[in-house]
């Protein structure tokens, strides 16, 4: 039986790895394409509130680092000029994402919105890879109950699991135990055989798995494979929280390769009974309102398995052989 838990804070103040953060940069400009200086560009996390401000430089540029994954809206006003607002876009881990602010002249009380799907494209960093966003981590199925197996879903990730450990994989033909494996951009590697360290197997609990196959930045420079990043989950102002059992029973298993050299389970016909339960849950929320928040995840692996083994063992003229041969002194 394996429990684990996890317990999180999240402060606005609070310094984390700069590998599970994104940013967001980009130009503000007139209608002519001339720079327009701007005190405060604001972008606010809709999810728990916290607000940041940037001012833009000669050349109308803004930029925000360490921008925790989740859903924004970015604002910019100045005098003269109608208000630009570009709502709900996503940033997530390792992506610097470019966010252009094109001025219209007008009142600053009307606002000028862009919608999502016109900021979604990356131009600013030459990276290759992709994100496994939460729905795909809670409504796709895989093994084991461990997110990083999703990375199977990206072009050039083949399994390399007889050669360095079944959890790990290969990619672009490098070796297994060329991964650099992350958990919130802290190091997660198995010194010994490759692949994780530590391995999370509460879905529920992670915000996102990101993976860059190549062209990553020198930060990442730990090993030639892919840079795998796990991302947890964080509390938001709002209470928010997730239940979940699972029952797996052998019932509907077929026999395996070493399971068939079993002789009672060939007389069988079908594997020794046995069940897996596994109690999951999760619960996030905020302590103060658009600074500080908890995330707490709980998960509990409960099995229940028969097994038989056969032995070889010395025969009654074996033993006397060898107690013959070397007598006790």
């Amino acid at each position: 039986m394996n429990r684990v838990l996890f317990l999180m804070a999240l402060a606005a103040a609070s310094v984390s790895a700069q590998t599970s953060r994104g940013s967001v940069s980009g130009l503000v400009q007139d209608p002519s394409g001339a720079a327009v200086a701007v005190g405060g560009v604001e972008l606010r996390n809709l999810e728990t509130g916290v607000v940041r401000t940037s001012p833009t430089n000669d050349g109308g540029l803004y930029r925000f680092d360490a921008v925790d994954p989740g859903r924004y809206d970015l604002t910019v006003k100045s005098a003269g000029f109608k208000a630009f607002s570009a709502r709900n876009f996503s940033v997530l881990a390792g992506q610097a994402l470019n966010v252009d602010a094109r001025m219209e002249i007008g009142d600053v009380q009307a606002t000028v919105e862009v919608s999502a799907e016109g900021v979604a494209l990356q131009t600013e960093s030459m990276v290759r890879g992709s994100s496994i966003e939460r729905t795909n981590i809670v409504q796709l199925p895989f093994s084991a109950r461990n997110p990083v197996q999703l990375a199977f879903t990206l072009p050039g990730v083949n399994t390399s699991r007889f050669v360095s450990g079944s959890d790990s994989f290969s990619v672009n033909g490098s070796r297994g135990r060329s991964n650099n494996f992350l958990i919130d951009g802290t190091e997660n590697n198995d010194i010994s055989v490759g692949g994780q360290a530590f391995q999370i197997r509460i879905p529920d609990a992670v915000q996102e798995v990101a993976v860059q196959t190549s062209n990553y930045d020198a930060e990442f420079g730990r090993a030639a494979g892919a840079v795998v990043n796990v991302v947890t989950r964080a509390g938001t102002n709002s209470l928010h929280g997730t239940a979940s059992y699972l029952l797996d029973s052998t019932t509907d298993d077929a026999i395996t390769n070493t399971q068939s050299l079993s002789p009672d389970i060939q007389k069988r016909g079908k594997p020794f009974a046995g069940t897996n339960q596994i109690w999951n849950g999760t619960l996030g929320g905020r302590i103060i309102k658009d600074r500080t928040f908890f995330f707490v995840a709980f998960g509990e692996d409960r099995r229940n398995a028969q097994a038989s083994n056969s032995l070889r063992v010395l025969s009654a003229n074996g033993r006397a052989t060898l107690q013959r041969l070397f007598p006790k002194g």
